[in-house]
């Protein structure tokens, strides 16, 4: 026990702790908040891609991983990361932590503790993207983490120094000397302290338990972050399972309490009438959570970025993803189920206001989570297991223990190691793990458990504003880091994209097609159609200078849609050798056919064969080139030839009418191919070309010029080729046909005959506008061809 005068002392450092790690608290749930909301609700879209790169991620070309394994930065694949980084969290604090958060919150901590989980799978996505970014290679090591971080920030390296010093204490205070007391608490049997268990001699009693925990704790760390990994990998999943196993099991033999508790969760915390006593009981929730060690220190501080930073990576977007996933897990999976096994083994769960004497305990100090954890710690869980599942229950969670333990201690033992090395003091390393082995062995006979989670509080939250407040000043570059990464495979993992295209799948397209074409085809009295048109022109910012009509002459949506231009708004490139562009819209993508497949998207390609639907003029363009514009609503929606030449004969074939814009389009594999299309083939002098009409959802109609007789997305459709016999000759830049809404048309070029014209991505382009040239080859064939012709004369 500390002297008096300590005590006085300490007092006096009580209120500063308490006012200090509320303000964090709320400084925390802030910062989790705008991070959220700046990266768009990203753990809700990719936690199941983060998981995916955990387990089978390394080297595969679909999760953007060009180089080979050999060629990449790190010591540790993703998996074993995750399971050290999880380590800190799956420890004593958890095991022992969880009551105090079912005690002071009540049945409503269960879906806050659900909620804060979710706001800081953001914060974790940003530390373990910063993490492996600003990693350094020392020697063997690859050292990263809240030092590089905040040394890349306002604070510079001094106070990455600074906080770095302070860690170390942590290191010590909380990470040997609190933890090593949490695990004397554990092991402690509230029916006869004195009788050890006999697995093992005296191995499991409250005396000896933390000595072997750090002892095994200290061979590991011998091995490094390596040795470490691979055990991690093993055992953290294992008892991870054992505990859910459990706990489902408890709450299955109390489900109709459990049940009662669950209702009573989301009753208290939607209880809007009480608003104010739900703001207290989330604060309290909260700050247990950070303070009594369910999420500290990592959250918090990022203290395990350490370990993060070694992982084998060539994107810091994935150990990111990796990190934000194994937050979400135990945040709202593990620590849910346990809380709600918790609650249906203990006697009595009183809830905020009984517990703590309501809202004095707002500024409850970190400290009287201690002693709370202490009067309460006959129900851990370790002996709700017993109570329920008998002694070899409490076994089973005792070994898992026991293994947590260990790892969690040779993992704090590995990070004050780099924290030494960050600072440049190698030479110091042994003499940190003998003191913390020391400091682990005999925390009992030093001070008491309050006054170490109050010195460690402190600290923590001194820290929390150092490092808080360095992500915060790197929010703009993780966003950017993070969106250079998904732009390399846009949309493909993302779940909000998956959901959407779920939709679509269900909805009747064709039904919803011609329904946005009949209202489009609505004509209605002229001072209540003018102002639509205005209106519609406005929203998608239509130049209706350019139309042939003034604005009250159209009667329809759909007639303004398919307006003229007045002429001379395009000009026509009539070089002979220059292919335009049949339309205005956008190029999305151009290249060559020879495998007989186009890029749909990055990541995305459509088969040449499928696209034309049958193999008459398959040989033509394979080899050949391709082009695909986008037309959006703003656009002129007329389509005209990109040559001069005669319609040989057309090919429609009926389909879905998925959208073609971006998120469809790098979405839905083989869209084009998927969707109703009308290819029309024109012969010119120097090749073959098709143009290929692409339908879509609101696509009421695509008509053509040279056929009266054709109209897509009728009732009865089915798929039809025609070849003319006559000659229907048309001239470059002449009406083919038009969208009534908008779509997609896509070039098609015969192998050998073009070059296409250098555009940026997604470029704009007109009608008119040269795109492509015909090879001087084919241009050469036609003046000899010209020349024989004119000699015959």
């Amino acid at each position: 026990m500390p002297c008096p005068g300590l005590f006085h002392k300490l007092q006096i450092m009580v209120s500063v702790e308490a006012y200090l790690s509320l303000g964090v608290v709320i400084l925390l749930i802030l910062v989790s908040l705008y991070f959220t909301l700046y990266l768009r609700f990203l753990p809700l879209r990719y936690v199941f891609y983060g998981f995916r790169i955990a387990l089978t991620g390394l080297g595969k070309e679909d999760e953007g991983t060009s180089l080979p394994r050999s060629q990449r930065a790190g010591e540790i694949n993703n998996l074993r990361a995750m399971f050290l980084a999880g380590s800190i969290q799956a420890n004593a604090a958890v095991l022992l932590g969880i009551p105090i958060i079912v005690l002071w919150g009540g049945a409503a901590s269960l879906v806050w503790v659900i909620l804060f989980g979710f706001l800081l799978a953001s914060l974790r996505f940003a530390s373990g993207l910063l993490a492996v970014r600003y990693r350094e290679k020392n020697d063997n090591d690859y050292l990263g983490g809240p030092f590089q971080i905040i040394a890349a920030t306002f604070w510079g390296r001094k106070g990455a120094t600074t906080y770095t010093l302070l860690a170390l204490v942590v290191c010590l205070v909380w990470g040997a000397l609190a933890q090593a007391d949490l695990w004397q608490n554990f092991y402690a049997s509230h029916e006869k302290l004195s009788t050890p268990f006999k697995l093992g001699q005296n191995i499991f009693s409250h005396k000896w338990a933390p000595l072997f925990i750090v002892l095994t704790g200290f061979v590991l760390s011998l091995g490094n972050l390596r040795r470490v990994g691979r055990v991690a990998a093993i055992i953290s999943p294992v008892v991870t399972a054992l505990l859910l196993i459990l706990s489902i099991v408890i709450i299955a033999q109390n489900s109709t309490r459990a049940a009662d508790f669950a209702s009573a969760a989301f009753g208290a915390a939607l209880n809007f009438k009480s608003l104010f006593s739900g703001i207290v009981t989330t604060l309290l929730v909260f700050k247990c959570a950070t303070f009594v060690g369910i999420v500290a220190p990592e959250e918090v501080t990022g203290i395990s970025g350490a370990v993060t930073a070694a992982s084998i990576n060539d994107y810091a977007v994935k150990q990111g993803l990796v990190s934000m996933s194994t937050a979400l897990f135990y945040t709202t999976l593990v620590i849910p189920l346990l809380c709600l096994a918790y609650a249906v083994g203990m006697p009595e769960v009183k809830g905020v206001d009984a517990a703590m004497g309501g809202v004095k305990s707002f500024l409850a100090p970190a400290p009287a989570a201690a002693s709370e954890m202490i009067r309460q710690i006959q129900f851990s869980l370790a002996h709700i297991f017993s109570k329920s599942l008998g002694y070899g229950g409490f076994i089973i969670i005792s070994l898992s223990a026991f293994a947590l333990g260990a790892i969690a201690s040779a993992v704090w033992m590995i990070l004050s190691e780099r924290f030494l090395i960050s600072l440049g003091w190698r030479k110091l390393l042994w003499p940190a793990r003998i003191l913390f082995v020391l400091l682990f062995a005999f925390s009992a006979r030093i001070s008491n458990l309050s006054d170490k989670v109050l010195v460690a509080s402190l600290i923590l939250s001194v820290l929390a504003i150092f490092y808080l407040s360095a992500l915060v000043g790197k929010t703009r570059e993780v966003r950017q880091v993070a969106r250079e990464y998904f732009n390399l495979y846009p949309h493909k993992h993302d779940l909000a994209v998956k959901f959407y295209v779920l939709i679509l799948r269900i909805l009747p397209k064709n039904m919803v097609s011609k329904l946005n074409g009949f209202l489009a085809g609505l004509r209605l009295p002229r001072f209540l159609m003018t102002p639509i048109i205005l209106a519609f022109a406005r929203i998608y910012k239509i130049n209706i200078q350019e139309a042939e009509l003034e604005i009250r002459d159209y009667e329809s949506i759909n007639n303004f849609f398919t307006r003229a231009l007045k002429n001379g708004s395009r000009l026509i490139d009539q070089k002979e050798s220059v292919i335009v562009s049949p339309v205005d819209g956008r190029l999305l993508v151009a290249g060559s056919l020879e495998k007989g497949q186009l890029l749909q998207s990055k990541g995305m390609e459509s088969s040449l064969q499928n696209l034309l639907g049958n193999n008459r003029y398959y040989k033509r363009f394979l080899g050949g080139h391709y082009m695909t514009i986008y037309l959006s609503p703003q656009d002129y929606h007329r389509i005209h030839s990109p040559v001069a030449g005669r319609i040989v004969g057309y090919y429609y074939q009926p389909g879905k009418l998925f959208p073609v814009n971006n998120l469809a389009v790098n979405s839905i594999n083989q869209l084009f191919s998927k969707n109703e299309r009308l290819i029309t083939y024109i012969e010119s002098e120097q090749g073959l070309v098709a143009v290929i009409k692409v339908g879509a959802t609101s696509v009421g109609k695509i008509r053509v010029t040279y056929d009266p007789n054709i109209a897509t997305n009728r009732w009865i459709r089915l798929a039809k080729e025609h070849m003319y016999e006559e000659d229907i000759q048309i001239r470059k830049g002449a009406e083919l046909g038009r969208f009534e809404m908008g779509s997609t048309v896509m070039l098609l070029f015969e192998q050998g005959t073009v070059d296409l014209l250098e555009f940026e991505e997604k470029q704009k382009v007109i009608l008119g506008q040269p795109i492509a040239i015909f090879t001087q080859k084919q241009t050469n064939a036609k003046q000899k061809k010209s020349a024989a012709r004119g000699s015959k004369k």
